[in-house]
Formats: C-alpha cells, structure tokens, sequence
C-alpha cells in the first residue's frame, strides 16, 4: 500500500485486470497529442456556435438535416430504440452509470480513477448548462417525446455520454490488460456515445448540430483530463 492508500498492484486473482496497466505505448509526446486533439476541437465548436447564432441558412440547413433523420428512423421502426438509448444520457441514467462507475474503482482501490471519472464529468456537464443558457437555441418542433424546458444547444445527454462513457472507455484501455475484453468495453463505450447522440435526433428533442457541438466539447474536455490522467499514472501507476 503506497503512502497514499493506493496498492501499487492490482488484488490477487482479479480477472482481466493487469499489475502494470497496458498503457497503449503513450508516451510523453503522444500524450500531447491527446491534448494538441482538444484545440481542433475546440476551434470547431465555436464555428459552430458562431454558425448557429448569426447563420439563418445553416439553421435551415441544420433543420432540414435533421428533420430528414427524424423521418428515416421513424420509418425503419428505430424509435423504440432511441427511447431506450436516451436514457443512458439522461440526468438519472448518468448517475445511476456513474455512482455504479464510481464505487466500483473505489472497491478495486483505483481511487484516482474514480477521481479521473468525476473530474471529466461534473465539470463538463456543468460547462454544458453555461453554454444552454448563453447560446439559448430554441427547441425543434415535432418532438416524439416530451421536450425538456432548457435550450436546445448542446445537447445535455449526448455532452454527458461523451464525458461519462468516453473516460470510462480510457479506463477499460488503460487497465483491461487482454486484448479482447479491452476493446470490447472500449467499442461498447464509443457505441453508447453514439447511440445516445442519435436518439436526440430521432426523438426530434435536439437538432443535428446540437448534438455535434456536444460530441466535439465533450472531446476537448475529455482530451485535457485524460491526458492529465494518464500523465499522473504513468506507465508504472500507483493504484
């Protein structure tokens, strides 16, 4: 046990977790890059948002886009779906995946993990609703569900999946040492941002750029603690 309470390997007969977490090779320098990925990022959402705000043809174009999702998936059958999917990124889904997250590290004394996970999304999803009330987009009309009260710009639950399901994805590539379990939590995680993004736009609660600005915030945001993440653990991590 480090003086920090952390055990510096992983409990004896614990599956799929490794001593020494498989890192994925980040060096210093790639991890820079983590980073570096976050300003294109970044560059993008506030074109975005400048497109958004003073741009009426690309909010024409953008309800069009999204109108034509809308009436595709209803046709395929694939709102039944999109009403299961969103509630992975709705505010109790959230904290239901979070809490279980959470203390599922904390039971497995990856404490800073649990830090990592928390760090990502509260301060995220917080940024998100500052964002809601300063762009102040009005909801699309023709909604499947009841809308919600706020701003339509970003979206709430797809910012909060990329944040949540996204960092727990750098744990699973972090820690899951076989190759094939690893990558299976990592595509499940990629798939659940996806999913809850889309059903935004099925169920007609949020335009297509909406959901896109939330993918593209949500990135740099979990570019920046990743990097920071990855960088205290290193490639001998004190957990």
């Amino acid at each position: 046990m480090s003086p920090t309470g952390d055990s510096r390997t992983a409990a004896p007969g614990t599956p799929g977790m490794s001593r020494r977490p498989a890192t994925l090779g980040l060096s210093r320098d790639l991890r820079f890059g983590i980073v570096a990925l976050a300003l294109p990022a970044i560059v993008l959402f506030g074109m975005l948002v400048f497109a958004i705000t003073l741009s009426p043809q690309f909010r024409a174009f953008d309800r069009v886009v999204s109108e034509a999702l809308r009436a595709q998936s209803t046709q395929t059958g694939l709102v039944w779906i999109a009403e299961v999917a969103t509630w992975f990124g709705s505010t109790i889904g959230i904290i239901v995946v979070a809490t279980i997250a959470v203390i599922g590290l904390l039971a497995v004394k990856r404490w800073r993990g649990a830090i990592y996970v928390l760090a990502t999304l509260v301060p995220g999803w917080l940024f998100g609703l500052l964002v809601k009330e300063l762009v102040d987009r009005t909801r699309p009309a023709g909604a499947l569900i009841p809308l919600p009260h706020d701003a339509s710009f970003p979206s709430g639950h797809a910012l909060a999946s990329v944040l949540l399901y996204g960092s727990l994805a750098v744990l699973a590539a972090t820690w899951v040492r076989p190759r094939g379990p690893r990558w299976l939590l990592v595509g499940l995680a990629v798939a659940m941002i996806v999913a809850v993004g889309a059903s935004r736009v099925v169920l007609g609660v949020h335009y297509s750029a909406d959901v896109l600005g939330s993918w593209l915030l949500g990135f740099a945001w979990l570019s920046v603690t990743s990097t920071v993440y990855l960088a205290l653990v290193g490639p001998r991590v004190a957990e």
